[in-house]
């Protein structure tokens, strides 16, 4: 998974946390990058 990780994420400059993310993530993408790796991302139960 680590790399999956990897592609998808971005690289931390310091030790704090970052500002909330601007916008949706981009659901497409990730899981055309969760299939390359050979993972399945499911919605939450409803």
């Amino acid at each position: 998974m680590a790399p999956f990780f990897k592609e998808v994420g971005e690289r931390a400059m310091t030790r704090t946390l970052p500002p909330p993310p601007k916008g949706e993530p981009d659901l497409e993408k990730l899981g055309a990058v969760a299939r390359k790796y050979g993972l399945e991302l499911r919605a939450p139960p409803r």
